[in-house]
């Protein structure tokens, strides 16, 4: 099998146009990285790899279409193609590298095989234009960043199996109005929604027990937010700028609130006797008691 080096037009500046023979299996890493004038390139059929960084910095390519032999885009990949408008990808694609397809601040939308099982670190962040997304089925986990900085996204699916949000994975998502996490979401990482302007109404998954540090900081539009019995803490400016959140219902469960996890400004509805109704008069919230247990 023939392959395209590493490198081999890394820095080309001005290339504008390349055909690759058939030959060709594999295209090296950052083969044609920082090729800032690239707008047209034909990857053979036969070609099973394109490593890490190969287009990173193309920044003229605008639209490109991988071959079925290939099964994962790499680390990097298409990072900073800042005019990319399509992709096609085959449906033998499993995994998507971290930072894939950071900064293509073109692309609108893309579709994801239903064999994709994997994406990685801040995959989408800084895609300003994507406006909406469909997470394959049998991905279980949004890693840390994936869509951090996507502005214009307005409407995502999380398929049932998703079991971890992670740190600032939809944070600066200032178009995202409404979004339902599914039941099986167990963890929810520090940021992971902060400056999600836009966004009215959350309701939390039973199994999260944590909502950590500036989780929903600066959720300026955020009128209600429920949060399951069995929530234990709640982190440092977990809540903080949510001018549209009157009131918060706390579970008798919880028993770790940081000191500024809640402004003083949204009241809390909690139980009398419990820790919650404790921790709002000790820092200044009005307090309105719940009927029953709380939750």
């Amino acid at each position: 099998a023939a392959q395209l080096g590493s490198r081999a037009f890394a820095g080309c500046s001005s290339l504008r146009k390349i055909r690759l023979p058939r030959a060709d299996t594999a295209i090296g890493d950052r083969a044609f990285s920082g090729c800032a004038s690239l707008m047209e390139i034909r990857i053979p059929d036969g070609a099973t790899a394109i490593d890490e960084f190969t287009f990173s910095g193309c920044k003229s390519l605008k639209e490109i279409r991988i071959p079925d032999g290939v099964t994962e885009i790499g680390m990097h990949t298409f990072s900073d193609c800042s005019a990319l408008e399509r992709i096609d990808l085959p449906e033998g694609v499993r995994s998507i590298g971290d930072r894939a397809f950071y900064g293509c601040a073109l692309l609108i939308d893309i579709d994801l095989p239903d064999g994709v099982t994997a994406i990685g670190e801040f995959a989408f962040s800084k895609c300003v234009s994507l406006r909406e997304f469909r997470i394959p089925d049998g991905v279980t986990a949004i890693s840390e960043g994936t869509f951090h900085m996507c502005y214009s996204l307005e409407k995502l699916r999380i398929p049932r199996g998703v079991t971890e949000i992670g740190d600032s994975a939809f944070g600066f998502c200032a178009s995202l109005k409404k979004l339902d996490l599914p039941e099986s979401v167990r963890s929810i990482g520090d940021c992971a929604f902060n400056d999600c302007e836009a966004l009215k109404e959350l309701r939390i998954p039973h199994g999260v027990t944590e909502i950590g540090m500036l989780t929903f900081s600066a959720c300026s539009a955020l009128e209600r937010i429920d949060l399951p019995e069995g929530e234990r803490s709640i982190g440092v400016d977990a809540l903080s700028g949510c001018k549209s959140l009157k009131e918060l219902r706390l579970p008798d469960s919880v028993t770790d609130i940081h000191d500024r996890a809640i402004p003083a400004y949204i009241a809390i509805v909690a139980s009398p006797g419990s820790h919650a109704e404790a921790w709002a008069k000790a820092h200044g919230n009005e307090v309105i008691h719940s009927v029953g247990n709380g939750c």
